[in-house]
């Protein structure tokens, strides 16, 4: 199949056509970049050992399900850069403009790390060299980022770091951040310091559409599945009515549960956020069995873990 197209520069263009990959799709592009990265490489294991190369890329696949297509190809850049071979690296900007971004670009100069374009709402820090960021001195910062780099020397680090500083997800699994957002202490035409917060700008909720009759998400990053219920119906609740003539037209409901579940189990503080607004009504039988279960188990029926959204849309169906 693979995703993975394999030059020095390993491409992940799942993405050109916007496809999400599936975890089985997952598992078989990482099989495919442990086995044939080394072997098209002229001198892969130089930096890295086999043993190490092939329980990192094992240690990705085991967790997989349950984790973003942008934070699994992050993971996986992680682990290609400790070749530390600036000729070697996965490809995913798509990924990376499609999620969050800060837009702000970082330069290095000869004097140190500078804002060198923004956009207008960040208009103040535009041309100001950066102090520190987070509280790190630049050079500190970059040198967190150095695991998407894998630079092999300061002048590489200086040239290549700068750009993960604005993808949130990178730099908070660099350790850089705790959130998506950065402190930077800059330098103002007085040479004063002063601070300013740069992050991504607001990025509103789209619904999906209420011809889909559920839609869930699993928000890696947060830890909270997401589930938009949107009617009330499913092939299981028209089989036990006799409906078999409709039956086939209908989605599962039993697999959305199953996928629910088993995020909440693996995660003790994952999150269900259950979205009836659009909720149009029809029988009620799934949703009252699945809040019974979910109010019956301990585990999961804790203040904090379980959410419901309801507006003046919702048909009273689903909230009896």
């Amino acid at each position: 199949m693979q995703k993975l197209l394999l030059t020095l520069v390993f491409s992940l263009s799942a993405w050109a056509a916007g496809a999400q990959l599936t975890t089985q799709q997952w598992l078989a592009d990482i099989a495919f970049l442990k086995k044939e990265l080394p072997a098209r490489h002229p001198n892969f294991f130089q930096r890295i050992s086999p043993e190490m190369w092939n329980a990192a890329l094992d240690s990705i696949a085991a967790h997989a399900e349950f984790k973003s297509d942008l934070r699994i190809a992050l993971e996986l850049q992680t682990v290609v850069a400790r070749a530390v071979d600036a000729r070697t690296r996965l490809e995913f900007v798509q990924l990376l403009q499609t999620n969050k971004v800060i837009p702000i670009a970082f330069g290095w100069y000869a004097d140190g790390l500078y804002v060198s374009a923004t956009v207008q709402k960040f208009e103040p820090v535009l041309g100001r060299r950066i102090r520190s960021i987070n509280g790190l001195p630049p050079e500190t910062a970059l040198e967190k980022l150095d695991i998407f780099v894998g630079s092999e020397n300061h002048a590489g680090l200086k040239r290549d770091a700068p750009l993960w500083l604005r993808f949130p997800m990178a730099f908070r699994l660099a350790g850089v951040s705790k959130n998506d957002t950065l402190a930077l202490q800059l330098e103002n035409p007085a040479g004063e310091p002063v601070t300013a917060y740069v992050y991504p700008p607001d990025m509103r909720w789209q619904p999906v559409s209420i011809e889909e009759l559920y839609k869930y998400l699993w928000m890696e990053e947060y830890k909270i599945f997401f589930l938009q219920y949107n009617i009330c119906l499913s092939r299981e609740m028209a089989e036990a009515r006799g409906d078999m003539e409709n039956s086939g037209q209908l989605p599962y409901f039993q697999p959305v549960i199953d996928t629910l579940l088993s995020a909440l189990r693996t995660y003790p503080d994952a999150r269900l956020f259950l979205d009836l607004r659009f909720n149009r009504g029809g029988l009620p039988e799934d949703g009252i069995a699945l809040a019974k279960m979910l109010g019956a188990d301990r585990e999961l029926n804790k203040p904090g873990r379980l959410f419901v959204a309801v507006n003046g849309y919702t048909d009273p169906a689903p909230t009896l």
